[in-house]
This record gives structure tokens, C-alpha cells and sequence, in this order.
């Protein structure tokens, strides 16, 4: 045995390594997954592709989300579950009261030991995606260390609160129950009152639903990092003076992720969220160079096509699905009479979104920007690349006076005038591409059949005399 005053006990830990063997065996083998799974995208993806290394280092660090939420939340659970297992039975806890081992010696072995389980398994697997990256020619180091700090930091925060936890309710089998309850208290308590607010309270209005369920995800660290408080953010530029391309991936919401208790955070993560979407519709417009406040014109109708006031557009766009319930429909109109209309739908695994753009006819696609929560890469994943959005540029939504939208076709366009072809590979994102923009675009039509009525030429005027000879 160490001294007493030691903070490190080498006993204690080679009996925590014992007892938690399948817990750090089974993320072991999840964290060498993720090169493996890496250098198999990195395969699959053409060399020639655009943004190639870019690519690269964005699926590199979408594995960074996962590893910062679910997995530590799983792990630092299990872990504290089983290295503070002691302080559950009575004849447990009086064998290491009866070692030569302070309780302090004991706390921070068994901790220490739960951090060094996770660290270990997380930075080999970071350098393993390190060298995966850059056998493909993609300076990965440092995506790669960003993986690794997310994990660390995800793990430290769950990991503490379940030992917290272990401490307090002191019963092996209401601990689990305890963790998981406390870790969702806040998203559950905010779904009850919300919903009671709507049944009862009439005229709520929907921005305080919004801010309550944006408190609600803050304040669920599991669900706020996965559904946004982190994420892969990139720079873009024009190309060609028409399309965009992305450069410089890296992770946004480190500040969320390290201080969760940070008031100002919220107000910091909404504005970043603003002028992406802002960037998004100036892009569907090929305007990335124009100032958004003085470009556009945001405002929302009604299901007539009538415009309302007093709405929070930007607010409205953080649950599109639960707007459009409501009859409300936000639009984005340009100075030079263009519209930006936003679309929502479901792809294979998760939401899919965008903006499309229409001329001034309100017919033909001006352009498109798409993205996507969870689509297959190098499948469904492609409907959020500029390459493929461009093949949406000159299709129209209407066929004479009859609205058709735009149908993404398996196979190939048969229609050139209103269909792209589909992914190879990704029927089902496909599918729901299309279903996304009937289903949306469709809210608009009251609106768009009023502009299209308006800027359409006035028939032209006949002289008495052609009349005349037209009846003769």
C-alpha cells in the first residue's frame, strides 16, 4: 500500500480496472470503430470530388457531437455506477474503511481511474483517425484532438454529475434511475407545461414556447449538444461567382460544452444561428456578397397568402414543422422581387431543410441550399453539396396555371423542365427531398399565384378594326 496521504492508491486501482473491465472493454472497441468507419467513407469518396479534403475533415469531426453527448452520458453512468459501487453495501464500504487508505486517497483513485478508462481509449482512437485523415491527404491533427477534447469534456461533465449522484442517494438500484430522471427533468418539465400552457392558455404566444423549449435543451446537456449546442460549422466561398464552397471546417459551441451554467451563452449560440440562416438565404440567391438587412425583406402570411405582423420570423424557423401547423409561413423577399421560401421534411434518418429561391415569375428556381441532420455521407448526405443543389437552378414549380414543384426522380429526370435526378443510393433521402418541397411549397401557393398575377403581362388591347376582321 501507498501512504495515507497519498492520492493514488495502486491497489484500489487494479481492482477498478477489474471490476469495470466490460465497461472500458465494449468503448474500446466503440472508439476503434470510428477510424475504421472513417477510412471506409474515405474510400467511398472520389478523390476528385469537390471540397474533397473538406469533406474529409467534416466527417472527421461530426463524430465529436456523438462522443460529447450520448457516449459519456452512457459511459460516465455505467462507470461511476461500478467504480463507487462500494458506497451501496455495508460490507463493501467497512473492507475499504478498513484499509490503510485515506477517503480522500479512495475518492480520487476511483475517479481518476474513470477518467483514465475513458481518456485512454479516446485519444488512441483520435490519433488512429489522425492517421486515417491524413493517409488521405487531409491535415486531420487537429480535427482529430477536437474529437478527443469533445469526448473528455462530455465525459467530465456526465461522469461528475453520475458521481454526484452515486454520493447522494447512496442505493444501487435507484442510482441509474435517479441519473437518468435528473439528467432529463428539465426537457420533461418544460414538454408538461408547454403543453398545458397551449390547452389552456389561449393565444400563447409561440416565441415563449420557443424560448422555453431552447431553455429546456440548455439546460439537457445530453440533448442540447446533440440537437445543435454543437456542431460542425464551415466558412464558405464563392465560386465561379455563382456556387459556394466550403472551407475550414470546425466545431462550434465549445463554450456551451465547457460552461453549461453560462447565462450569456444563449444569447451568443442564437446569434450564430441567426446569421447562418441568414448566409443560407442569401446564398439560395447567389448574394453572398450583399448586406442581409439591406437585401431582404422577411415577413409572414397567412394560409391566404395574407401578410401578418408582429411574428418573430427568425424565431418561427426554429420549429418549421409545428409553424406551418399553425398557418403561419415565413418568406424571405429580396429588393430585386425574388422570394426565399423555407422547406422542411424528413429524409432516411432525421429532418432535412432548406431555402429555395424563386425568380420573379415565381416559377422558376433561382437556386437552393439544403441541409440535413443525419443523411447517409456520400449518399443521402449529397443533397447538402453545392454540386448537386445545382442541378435545381432553372427548374419550375408550375406547369402552365398547375403547380407540380420539383420531383427528385429515380432513374433519371424524364422531365427536364421539373424534375433532377435522384441520389444513386439514396432513394429514401430522395423521396423525402421531394415530398419536402410539394409539401412546403405548396403553404405558398395563395401568395405566389397573387405575385405571379401581378407581375404577369396585361393582355394586349385589339383596335375596332381587327375586331372587325376577326369576325369577318
Amino acid at each position: 500500500m501507498t501512504s495515507k496521504i497519498s492520492c493514488f492508491d495502486h491497489a484500489v486501482f487494479r481492482r477498478a480496472l477489474k471490476m469495470t473491465a466490460p465497461v472500458w472493454i465494449l468503448y474500446t472497441l466503440y472508439e476503434l470503430l470510428l477510424p475504421l468507419r472513417l477510412f471506409s467513407f474515405c474510400r467511398g469518396l472520389s478523390s476528385g470530388a469537390d471540397n474533397y479534403i473538406v469533406q474529409i475533415e467534416k466527417t472527421l469531426l461530426s463524430y465529436a457531437r456523438f462522443n460529447a453527448s450520448i457516449v459519456p452520458f452512457l459511459l460516465g453512468g455505467l462507470l461511476a455506477w461500478v467504480l463507487f459501487s462500494w458506497l451501496f453495501r455495508a460490507g463493501t464500504a467497512y473492507f475499504y474503511a478498513a484499509l490503510p487508505v485515506r477517503r480522500e486517497t479512495l475518492f480520487l483513485t476511483n475517479y481518476l481511474t474513470g477518467v483514465l478508462l475513458c481518456a485512454a481509449p479516446a485519444l488512441l482512437s483520435s490519433l488512429l483517425l489522425w492517421a486515417v485523415g491524413a493517409g488521405f491527404g487531409a491535415a486531420a491533427f487537429v480535427p482529430a484532438m477536437q474529437v478527443f477534447a469533445a469526448a473528455m469534456l462530455g465525459f467530465l461533465l456526465f461522469f461528475s454529475f453520475a458521481v454526484l449522484v452515486c454520493c447522494v442517494v447512496g442505493q444501487m438500484a435507484a442510482m441509474p434511475i435517479v441519473y437518468v430522471i435528473l439528467n432529463f427533468t428539465f426537457f420533461v418539465l418544460e414538454a408538461i407545461v408547454r403543453h398545458l400552457l397551449f390547452t389552456f392558455v389561449y393565444g400563447m404566444p409561440y416565441s415563449q414556447s420557443s424560448t422555453m423549449q431552447s431553455f429546456a435543451l440548455h439546460a439537457t446537456p445530453v440533448l442540447g449538444l446533440l440537437q445543435g449546442g454543437f456542431r460542425v460549422a464551415t466558412d464558405w466561398a464563392e465560386r465561379d461567382g455563382m456556387y459556394y464552397m466550403e472551407l475550414n471546417p470546425q466545431l462550434e459551441g465549445w463554450g456551451y460544452l465547457g460552461a453549461l451554467a453560462a447565462l450569456g451563452l444563449q444569447k451568443r449560440q442564437y446569434e450564430n444561428e441567426l446569421n447562418e440562416k441568414k448566409h443560407a438565404i442569401l446564398a439560395s440567391l447567389s448574394a453572398g456578397d450583399r448586406s442581409y438587412d439591406e437585401f431582404i425583406d422577411a415577413y409572414v402570411v397567412d394560409k391566404d397568402g395574407r401578410r401578418v405582423d408582429g411574428e418573430d420570423v427568425f424565431a418561427l424557423l426554429n420549429d418549421l414543422p409545428g409553424t406551418f401547423e399553425a398557418g403561419k409561413f415565413p418568406i424571405f423577399e429580396a429588393r430585386d422581387g425574388r422570394v426565399v421560401i423555407p422547406v422542411t421534411g424528413m429524409g432516411l434518418w432525421g429532418p432535412v431543410w432548406g431555402y429555395v429561391a424563386l425568380e420573379k415569375d415565381m416559377n422558376t428556381v433561382a437556386g437552393i441550399i439544403m441541409a440535413h441532420k443525419g443523411e447517409t455521407p456520400g449518399l443521402g448526405a449529397e443533397i447538402a453539396t453545392p454540386k448537386y443543389q445545382a442541378n435545381f437552378v432553372g427548374k419550375t414549380i408550375f406547369d402552365g396555371d398547375k403547380f407540380v414543384s420539383v420531383t427528385l426522380r429515380k432513374g433519371g429526370a424524364k422531365d427536364p423542365a421539373h424534375e433532377v435526378d435522384a441520389i444513386s443510393g439514396g432513394t429514401k433521402t430522395s423521396d423525402g427531398v421531394t415530398a419536402m418541397l410539394y409539401n412546403s411549397l405548396e403553404n405558398y401557393l395563395p401568395l405566389l399565384e397573387a405575385k405571379r398575377n401581378a407581375t404577369a403581362p396585361a393582355p394586349a388591347e385589339v383596335s375596332n378594326e381587327e375586331n372587325v376582321e376577326n369576325n369577318e
